[in-house]
C-alpha cells in the first residue's frame, strides 16, 4: 500500500520540539537538535493507553515491542504520543 509519509514526513514543530513522522518512525528533537525519542515502528507491537478515557488527568500512550516490553526512551508529551499514534495505522 502506498503512503504519502513515503515521500512526506509529517513535521510538527513548537518552541522546544520538533516532531517528526514519517513513515518509518517518530523522531522528536529539542530546540538544540538533540535526539529526544526515535522509534521505528517495525519495532512496535501495541500501544498501550492509560487514563486515556479520564478527563481528570493527562493521559499516557506508551509504544511496547514485539516481546510486549515498553520501547525506551519515549519522551512524548501526550499530544506528540497521541498524533504519532494516530498516524501509525
Amino acid at each position: 500500500m502506498i503512503s504519502v509519509f513515503d515521500t512526506n514526513p509529517v513535521v510538527f514543530e513548537s518552541t522546544d520540539r520538533i516532531l517528526t513522522v514519517s513513515y518509518n518512525g517518530v523522531l522528536c528533537k529539542d530546540s538544540n537538535g538533540q535526539v529526544i525519542t526515535d522509534i521505528d515502528f517495525d519495532d512496535v507491537n501495541e500501544l498501550h493507553l492509560t487514563r486515556y478515557l479520564n478527563s481528570n488527568s493527562n493521559y499516557s500512550i506508551i509504544f511496547r515491542d514485539h516481546n510486549w516490553k515498553n520501547i525506551e526512551g519515549q519522551d512524548l508529551d501526550p499530544p506528540d504520543a497521541l498524533v504519532a499514534a494516530q498516524l501509525l495505522h
